[in-house]
C-alpha cells in the first residue's frame, strides 16, 4: 500500500511539475504578446505626434479644395464603360488569341493604329494602316471582317465598315 502511495505521489509529482512549465511557457507567452502590444502601442503613439505636428504646422489661410463627387463618379462610370466595352469587343470581334489580352495590348495593337477615315451618305468607312507583320495583318483583317459581319450601326444610323489596306499602303 505505502509503494502505491509511492508512485502516486511520484505521478502526481510529475503532473505538477508539467503543469508548472505549460503555466511557466503559457506566461512568458502572454508576457510577449504584452511587449508586442506595448511596442505597437508607443509606435502608433509617435505616428499620432507627428501627425499631430503637421496639422499644426499646416497654413490655416492656405485655401482647401473640395473634391467634386460628381466629377469622379462620372470619370469613374467612363471608366467603366470602356472597360466593358473593350472586354466586348475582345470577345466579339478578335481572335481567340485574344480572349486574355488586356486593353492596353489592344489598344496598342489595333486601336491607336493610323489609317483614314471616308464619311458616305449611308456608311462610315474606316481603312487602318496595313501592319509589316502578316500575323498582325491577317488578325486585323479577320476583326475587320466580323466586325462587317455584324453590319455595326453608328449612332448617326450610318453603317460601319472597316478593312486593313496591305502592308504598303497602296489601296488607298
Amino acid at each position: 500500500m505505502r509503494e502505491k502511495l509511492v508512485v502516486r505521489l511520484g505521478r502526481v509529482a510529475v503532473e505538477r511539475r508539467e503543469r508548472e512549465a505549460k503555466h511557466k511557457a503559457r506566461l512568458e507567452e502572454i508576457h510577449r504578446t504584452e511587449r508586442s502590444f506595448e511596442k505597437r502601442r508607443q509606435q502608433l503613439v509617435k505616428a499620432g505626434d507627428k501627425l499631430q505636428q503637421r496639422l499644426e504646422a499646416l497654413n490655416q489661410d492656405q485655401p482647401l479644395y473640395e473634391i467634386v463627387y460628381d466629377q469622379e463618379s462620372i470619370m469613374t462610370t467612363v471608366k467603366i464603360l470602356l472597360t466593358n466595352a473593350y472586354l466586348y469587343e475582345r470577345g466579339h470581334y478578335f481572335s481567340p488569341k485574344y480572349t486574355s489580352a488586356h486593353p492596353s495590348t489592344l489598344d496598342e495593337l489595333f486601336y491607336q493604329r493610323s489609317g483614314w477615315v471616308v464619311e458616305h451618305p449611308d456608311w462610315l468607312e474606316i481603312i487602318l494602316k496595313g501592319y509589316r507583320d502578316s500575323a498582325m495583318q491577317s488578325q486585323a483583317q479577320a476583326a475587320c471582317q466580323r466586325i462587317n459581319e455584324r453590319r455595326v450601326i453608328m449612332p448617326d444610323g450610318r453603317l460601319l465598315r472597316m478593312h486593313v489596306s496591305n502592308p504598303m499602303g497602296s489601296n488607298f
